[in-house]
């Protein structure tokens, strides 16, 4: 590697070298920076355009062979007078910084920006090979800032041995975290504005896919209306009726009616930080908070357009008044939390999951009360009340949840919780990865993970006092409860009622509980196992997000990457009727196709119910071709498609396209 320093010093002029510029530490570093950047895009355009190499891939492989010289080159040229003997302890801390920086940073800055990009760019510039290049350019100066601040202050420090470095280290993260505690309320207003962007963000250019559609389709309606058909399908009301009055305010745009979703997920997580704070500590939950702004599977949902966001919210805010109920004993607080179980109910059922884990950490707490009486402890409760008033209130639409759970169309892909469905639960809330995407890596990294997350989890519970395990106590079971719940009402002779979607509200005690767990472990001086349960944890974490980023709203049910925005930038709208093969394809592509003349093919009369019921009577249903009157038919259908139109004798085929899973005929008279 001195060869390759002593022939760069030969090649580059004398004056360049020699020069007042050249003096500066930073313009020494840009310039090997300019060196390994040749080396860089050079490995990334070959395996790109060449071997057809996917992008984040192509990103690891030419940068890290750009890696093994940068480190002589650096050390030699750079940072001079760095050199204390400790070459071994200097590559290790090479390696880790440069790492995270090519793997994360200029990672996750490519794949957001190649998303985005893709998205704005106009047509003669929207070409793979700008926007890989581009995206490349603004990832390698994120790279850039990264590296400097590291290797300058850290890994080629002056006279920097590790003890001494590692006392700094932890000294500084203590006058951080104070600096934290004293503006506790910008640090959280900073956490919920990377949530809020981060999901619209990722957001950009995703198709709005069937569920999301009929939210759509069911605030057109007046509000009787959609009572009327959400008594049909399988959710309550109250999500729709909120969104009807968000958009009445907002407007139809669709990066405003996402932000709605984006609103609640970031509002969640500065109340479970105020859950946090209350149930341990204010550093405790300024630790834990990462974890969550930065939760793949959160991260995907705060962006749908659908009522997992609302619920989650309800869900932490119920909590945190709860709380305060049980501390404080006041009417105000509990009467409080009963609207909010009211509220949950009309807005998703499966928000009962809270309920109950809330019951049983009361239960729990009634347990360890004092009393000489020990039934009458558990009678002389005013949750008791609470849940009763809420029952009460809810009765009014409990024949609907019973008409529901015979005639709504639930999805035919539902499934019981079996132990792939459990490895399919922690591979999305994790990597987010679905059970047949872990591959050997991830499966040791989870195995790890798993294993560190018990160790730890049973370390600190022995190590905690009593309040803290009340804590503990009621983030698990906020979580678990609910995937016991899950397991019960799928078991036979039940039929399946399971989608990982469902886990979506309770996720974010799960990723609180990851959180405190690490905070807590470092608190209780675990050092080692706190460490390494922290870099895996961080690790699949982030490669969950930069995968969220990747693959956007990847439809894991049906295996299919949803194509409407697509097919209508390639095929267009001018005089082109587009058929969907039965309503599924018609609600699913309607937001996507607004301005186009959209209809479905349904040869049967038929009263559709559930999630189809929206289309109950309406002028775009078509039982042949003979009233279209464009020049150009589309018809578009599923592989599980069951309806297929013939167009009548006035059009014939010119082109069949395939969009992932989604199908094209293209007709012309």
């Amino acid at each position: 590697m001195d060869t390759v320093v002593s022939y760069l010093k030969r090649a580059l002029p004398t004056r360049i070298i020699r020069s007042k510029a050249a003096k500066s530490k930073k313009t020494r570093f840009a310039l090997v920076g300019v060196v390994n950047t040749i080396v860089d895009f050079a490995v990334l355009n070959i395996l790109r355009s060449v071997f057809g190499v996917s992008l984040l891939p192509a990103n690891i492989v030419s940068t890290t062979a750009a890696m093994l010289t940068s480190f002589s080159l650096n050390k030699k040229a750079v940072f001079r007078g760095s050199d204390d003997g400790s070459h071994r302890q200097q590559f290790v801390q090479f390696i880790a910084v440069t790492l995270a920086s090519i793997w994360f940073v200029q990672g996750g800055v490519i794949v957001l920006m190649h998303g985005l990009l893709s998205q704005v760019l106009p047509g003669d510039f929207n070409q793979v090979w700008i926007i890989d290049n581009v995206a490349k350019i603004i990832g390698i100066a994120a790279g850039f800032v990264w590296n400097y601040m590291w290797y300058s202050r850290v890994v080629f420090k002056k006279n920097g041995k590790a003890k001494d470095l590692w006392r700094e280290a932890k000294a500084k993260a203590r006058r951080v975290l104070k600096f934290l505690e004293r503006h506790w309320y910008i640090y959280l207003t900073l956490a919920a504005a990377i949530s809020f962007t981060l999901a619209l963000v990722v957001s950009v250019g995703q198709s709005v896919w069937f569920d999301e559609g009929y939210s759509l389709m069911l605030i057109e309606r007046p509000v009787s209306e959609i009572i009327s058909l959400t008594s049909v399908d399988a959710h309550p009301p109250l999500y729709y009726l909120m969104l009807k009055l968000w958009v009445s305010l907002f407007g139809t745009n669709e990066l405003m009616i996402r932000a709605s979703s984006a609103l609640c997920g970031a509002a969640s997580i500065v109340v479970m930080a105020l859950l946090l704070r209350d149930l341990f500590s204010k550093r405790i939950a300024l630790i834990a908070l990462p974890f969550i702004t930065f939760a793949p599977f959160m991260l995907r949902y705060d962006y749908e357009i659908r009522m997992y966001a609302l619920v989650m919210l309800i869900g932490v805010v119920s909590t945190w008044l709860l709380v305060k109920a049980w501390r404080t004993k006041q009417r105000l607080w509990w009467l409080l939390y009963g609207a909010l179980v009211v509220a949950g109910m009309y807005t998703l059922y499966m928000s009962a999951v809270f309920w109950l884990a809330h019951l049983a950490w009361l239960l729990y707490m009634t347990h360890q009360l004092p009393s000489k009486h020990t039934v009458l402890k558990y009678i002389y409760q005013p949750y008791w009340i609470v849940y009763a008033v809420s029952v009460l209130l809810f009765l009014p639409w409990i024949p609907t949840v019973l008409t529901q759970l015979n005639d709504s169309a639930l999805p035919p892909y539902m499934s019981s919780i079996t132990m792939y469905e459990l490895t399919n639960i922690l591979g999305l809330l994790t990597a987010y990865s679905a059970g047949w995407q872990i591959g050997p890596w991830l499966t040791v990294l989870l195995v790890v993970f798993i294993g560190l997350f018990g160790y730890v989890y049973g370390q600190v519970w022995r190590r905690i006092g009593k309040t803290q395990k009340q804590g503990l106590v009621l983030l698990t079971l906020c979580f678990v409860v609910g995937i016991i719940f899950y397991t019960i009402i799928s078991l036979p002779p039940n039929p399946p009622r399971f989608l990982e979607r469902y886990v979506v509200h309770i996720s974010v005690f799960w990723y609180a509980l990851l959180g405190v767990v690490i905070a807590l472990g470092w608190h209780v001086r675990l050092k080692l196992s706190a460490l390494l349960f922290t870099v895996v944890s961080i690790v699949l974490l982030g490669y969950g997000s930069l995968t969220v980023a990747a693959v956007g709203n990847y439809n894991f049910q049906r295996l299919q990457d949803l194509q409407a925005n697509t097919i209508r930038k390639e095929l267009g709208c001018d005089n082109t009727t587009f058929v969907t093969s039965g309503p599924f394809g018609y609600i699913d592509m309607k937001y996507d196709l607004k301005g186009c003349d959209l209809k479905f093919y349904y040869p049967w009369p038929e009263t559709f119910v559930g999630g189809f019921a929206p289309v109950n009577g309406s002028q775009d249903m078509i039982l042949d071709s003979t009233s279209i009157s464009t020049k150009r038919l589309v018809f578009v259908y599923y592989e599980d498609s069951t309806v297929f139109l013939t167009p009548d004798e006035r059009f014939r085929e010119v082109e069949r396209r395939v969009f992932d899973k989604t199908f094209v005929i293209i007709y012309e008279q």
